[in-house]
C-alpha cells in the first residue's frame, strides 16, 4: 500500500534489447527506438508510451557515479545515483510529478544543432547535493563514455521507489534517451483497454524480429514484494508455532502441577476454600509465571529485534504500540492455557482429593 511515486494502474512494461544488426551507432539506436514508439502511439487506447533503462520495481537498476561541477570528487560525489535514460514522454506516461523546472523535449537530441547535454534529478539527489538551493542550472558530469562534458540540471521530479517499496528514496539521475541511448530498454505503455498482444504487434511492425518480455506494472509491484511478503509469512508462521507450543507447554505444566498438589488443594477446600478461590489461586500462579516470562521476553526483544531492523517496515524495533499489545496479549494466552487445569482443580471433590496418595 506504500505509494511508489508513480501511477502503476493500466501500465504495461515490455523489455526489449534491439539486435546489434539493427544499429551501428547511438544515433541509429535512438532512431530505432523512436520507430518503435511511433508504432505504439498509433494504437487506439494508448495514452502514453515511453522508454527507460532503469524501470522502477522491475529488478533493473543501473547505478553510476557522478560529479558536481566546481566540487572535489570526495565532496561532490553523493555516492552513486540510479542512472535512467528516458524518452521525452516518460514522466507524463508514468505520472511522476515535477517539483521544479522542466522535462525533456525533442530539442534534447544529439542531432539537434542547439542541443546541449541536460539531465533531470529527483528530490533526494537535489536535497543531498544542494540542500535548499535551487539545483536548476547546476551542472553534473556522468561517466565520460556516456556524454563528454557537463550536463545541465533542467528539472527536479518526485522520488520513486526503485528496487522495493520498503526502500528509502535514493538519488536518481535522468538523461534524455536521444542523448544517451541504452542498448537495452523497457517500453512503458499507459493504455485504456488496449491488449498486450495489440501493443506487441505494433512493436513488431517496427521490427518483425523483435523479442520482448511483457508484464503489467501491477505484476512488477507484486513481484518486488514477494521476498518481503515471504519473509513476513515465515516469521508469522514461526511465531504462531512458537506461541502454540508455549501455550501447550503451559497447559501441560499446570496440569502436572495440579495433579501433584491434589491433596493440598483438597486440604484448602476442606478448610473452607471455595471453588472460586481455588480457581483464582491457580490462575494467580500462572499470572506470576506470565509476568516473569513477559519481563524476560521484553528484555530479549529489545536486544534481538535490532537484528531484524532491516526486515521491519512502518514499525521500529522498540515500537511502544507493538510492545504494549504484547504485554496484554501474551499474559492473556498464558491465562487461557492455564484455565482448564485451574477449572479442573476448582471442581475437585475434597474427600476424594484427600484420599489420593
Amino acid at each position: 500500500r506504500t505509494a511508489p511515486g508513480f501511477d502503476p494502474a493500466n501500465v504495461l512494461t515490455l523489455r526489449i534489447s534491439p539486435p546489434p544488426s539493427r544499429w551501428d551507432n547511438f544515433t541509429q539506436l535512438g532512431d530505432y527506438y523512436e520507430r518503435v514508439l511511433t508504432e505504439i502511439r498509433r494504437e487506439p487506447g494508448v495514452s502514453g508510451a515511453a522508454l527507460n533503462s532503469s524501470t522502477p520495481l522491475t529488478g533493473i537498476t543501473l547505478r553510476y557515479p557522478f560529479w558536481v561541477e566546481g566540487r572535489p570528487v570526495e565532496e561532490g560525489n553523493a555516492d552513486e545515483a540510479v542512472f535512467n535514460s528516458v524518452s521525452t514522454d516518460y514522466f507524463t506516461t508514468m505520472r511522476i510529478p515535477f517539483v521544479r523546472g522542466r522535462g525533456f523535449t525533442d530539442a534534447d537530441d544529439l542531432k539537434a544543432a542547439a542541443s546541449r547535454p541536460v539531465c533531470v534529478i529527483n528530490q533526494t539527489m537535489a536535497r543531498r547535493l544542494f540542500g535548499g538551493a535551487d539545483p536548476v542550472g547546476q551542472r553534473i558530469r556522468t561517466m565520460p563514455w556516456m556524454v563528454r562534458g557537463w550536463r545541465e540540471v533542467v528539472g527536479v521530479v518526485g522520488d520513486v521507489k526503485q528496487d522495493t517499496q520498503a526502500d528509502e528514496a535514493v538519488p536518481q539521475l535522468y538523461v534524455p534517451q536521444r542523448q544517451s541511448p541504452w542498448f537495452f530498454t523497457t517500453v512503458v505503455v499507459r493504455r485504456n483497454g488496449t491488449s498486450a498482444a495489440t501493443i506487441q504487434n505494433a512493436m513488431r511492425r517496427a521490427d518483425p524480429t523483435l523479442t520482448m518480455s511483457v508484464r503489467t506494472m501491477e505484476e512488477n509491484l507484486a513481484r518486488s514484494a514477494t521476498q518481503p511478503r515471504l519473509r513476513a509469512g515465515l516469521f508469522g508462521l514461526f511465531a504462531a508455532v512458537a506461541l502454540g507450543l508455549s501455550a501447550f507447554g503451559i497447559y501441560a505444566s499446570m496440569a502436572f502441577t495440579i495433579s501433584q498438589r491434589t491433596r493440598e488443594i483438597g486440604v484448602r477446600m476442606a478448610l473452607g476454600a471455595s471453588p472460586g478461590a481455588v480457581l483464582r489461586w491457580v490462575l494467580a500462579r500462572a499470572a506470576a509465571l506470565a509476568g516473569l516470562g513477559v519481563a524476560a521476553g521484553l528484555i530479549g526483544a529489545l536486544g534481538l529485534t535490532q537484528l531484524l531492523r532491516s526486515a521491519l517496515y512502518g514499525v521500529t524495533p522498540s515500537d511502544p504500540l507493538v510492545l504494549g499489545a504484547l504485554l496484554l496479549f501474551l499474559p492473556a494466552v498464558v491465562l487461557a492455557a492455564a484455565f482448564l487445569p485451574a477449572r479442573r482443580a476448582a471442581r475437585l471433590n475434597p474427600t476424594q482429593a484427600l484420599q489420593q496418595e
